[in-house]
């Protein structure tokens, strides 16, 4: 299936504490400001690192900014803490955590995300009314922040596929860039199956709209006349949900 950039919601809303003991004794400002900024990387790469699971082939840079010459000068008696923002976005492009040393200072520290997902391309110009064949097709990384809508990180998902409108070589392939993949066609004769748990019907219907995979559309149950909701599951069958 196509990958569907969705509006960016809060992911990670629990704080992540990370104890570690420091006593402006034992360690120098330096050590200190070197520690925050370490145990800030490991807080959001495993961010990022969870985030990328589902995206097939992606990979990450990451670097946390330097602390300005105040941040850096500051010590900690107690446990510093490390936690998301509250209302924190996807980690991606400018992340922000927040340090604390309870009771003494509080403070945002920024690192800087960058993710690199394979995503297909077209390898030539390509024609408008042509056909997508594996040859004409090329893997790309693109910057994940900068992608918008639907794009495609397997040939198979639209090997086959037509493009609606001519594009030029070397150009990211969207979903509307390709004419509607129909499964079923209006006034076609189709299977409508019904029920779960085991047990199942089925039944003959005629399809009153278009449908792509997993589109719902009208259907009119040949027997009864009425007029039911299904999903297209497959070439000439869908399915009613309940």
């Amino acid at each position: 299936m196509p990958l569907l950039i969705p509006h960016f919601r809060p992911l990670f809303r629990s704080s992540i504490l990370i104890a570690s003991l420091f006593s402006p004794h034992t360690a120098s400002d330096t050590d200190l400001a070197k520690e925050i900024e370490r145990r800030v990387y490991q807080s959001v790469e495993k961010a990022v690192a969870g985030f990328i699971q589902s995206i097939p082939g992606a990979r990450y840079e990451l670097k946390v900014r330097p602390l300005s010459s105040s941040k850096s000068r500051r010590t900690c008696k107690g446990n510093l803490s490390v936690s998301a923002a509250s209302g924190a976005r996807p980690p991606v492009g400018v992340v922000k955590r927040i340090v604390e040393c309870p009771g003494e200072w509080r403070m945002t520290v920024m690192t800087e995300s960058k993710i690199l997902v394979p995503v297909i391309h077209s390898a030539r110009a390509l024609a408008r009314g042509q056909r997508l064949t594996s040859d004409v097709l090329v893997f790309r990384e693109a910057d994940y922040s900068r992608l918008r809508g639907q794009f495609f990180t397997e040939i198979n998902e639209i090997r086959g596929r037509v493009i609606k409108r001519s594009i030029g070589a070397q150009k990211l392939i969207s979903a509307n860039m390709l004419e509607k993949d129909y499964l079923i066609r209006k006034g076609e004769i189709v299977q409508i199956i019904a029920g779960g748990n085991g047990l199942e019907v089925s039944m003959s219907g005629v399809s009153l709209d278009d449908g792509e995979i997993q589109e719902t559309i009208r259907v009119r149950n040949r027997s009864s006349g009425k007029i039911v909701h299904a999903e297209v599951i497959s070439t000439g069958k869908v399915r009613i949900r309940h």
